[in-house]
């Protein structure tokens, strides 16, 4: 049992064919970091999340509607002390089987075993992300929103606030640090919202990532567990564009006001606090 490889099963609504095809369209439920391919015999792809995450993988094996094997073979995951290439030659492998009216998808990253110095961290992400990313995608529940403002503030400013400062803009009860990597804050709402997130990408004066790692609204029993929140900062002479994108769980009939409050978090409330509006 000690040297297990991870597994993680979800069923779904979808066809064989169409749980294929969805897990091919990689950006759409893993990362939009992403370039290349990996749905045909020998294609390549690349995930990277600058300062955090770089892995190369070519597909192996591919029978359409059962079978995808991806081989990593690059890796270097920079958060790791001791060997920062522990994904190199392991293989993510997606297995495919009609269930009846369902789809039952059995994931297996062979060479994930405990032991291991990421296996924690990759355990917790791969779950949110095959159970509930790749699920919801299938599901057809998954979106993503951008918003953009620009300040006559430096990128470093810009970063600076996100990170110290996020009480100070986002609606909700905030508790907890996210100024470091890996630091794990809550937001809540009395008793009818909760998200517990955590920091998993920082670049300064460039990138902040939120990832979202619990999560429940009790009035509806809605989770949106594995969504992602971004901003990135872009210099633009003496100003700094901000971009904030949400990616990830939207409840069917909701992405108008999904918009509706990134652009009133952003728009009015970050603003003023990057402008001293209304101070």
């Amino acid at each position: 049992m000690e040297n297990q490889d991870f597994t993680a099963t979800v069923k779904a609504s979808g066809s064989p064919q169409e749980v294929f095809e969805c897990i091919c369209d990689i950006p759409k439920w893993w990362t939009k970091d992403f370039e290349g391919a990996g749905a045909r015999l020998d294609d390549e792809f690349v995930i990277c999340h600058p300062g955090a995450h770089y892995s190369k993988q070519r597909v192996v094996e591919s029978i359409p509607g059962e079978k995808l094997v991806w081989l990593v073979t690059e890796s270097e995951l920079s958060w790791l002390e001791k060997d920062k290439s522990e994904w190199t030659g392991t293989r993510m492998i997606f297995a495919i089987t009609p269930e009846g009216d369902e789809t039952r998808l059995d994931f297996t990253h062979e060479g994930l075993v405990r032991g291991k110095e990421c296996y924690d961290m990759c355990t917790q992400g791969w779950n949110m992300v095959i159970k509930n990313r790749l699920l919801n995608f299938i599901a057809g529940q998954l979106a993503d929103y951008t918003v953009s403002i620009e300040v006559a503030k430096s990128a470093e400013d810009v970063f600076d606030h996100i990170i110290h400062d996020v009480s100070k803009f986002w609606p909700e009860d905030f508790e907890g640090e996210n100024s470091k990597l890996n630091d794990e804050f809550v937001f809540s709402t009395g008793d009818g919202h909760y998200s517990k997130n955590k920091v998993t990408e920082l670049v300064r004066g460039k990138r902040v990532v939120w990832l979202v790692t619990e999560s429940i609204r009790k009035t509806d029993n809605f989770d949106w567990t594995g969504s992602k929140m971004i901003f990135n900062l872009t210099p633009k002479g003496g100003h700094t564009l901000i971009e904030f994108t949400y990616d990830g769980v939207v409840r069917r009939g909701e992405y108008d006001r999904l918009a509706a409050v990134c652009d009133w978090v952003i728009k009015d409330r970050l603003y003023s606090l990057l402008t001293g509006a209304g101070a």
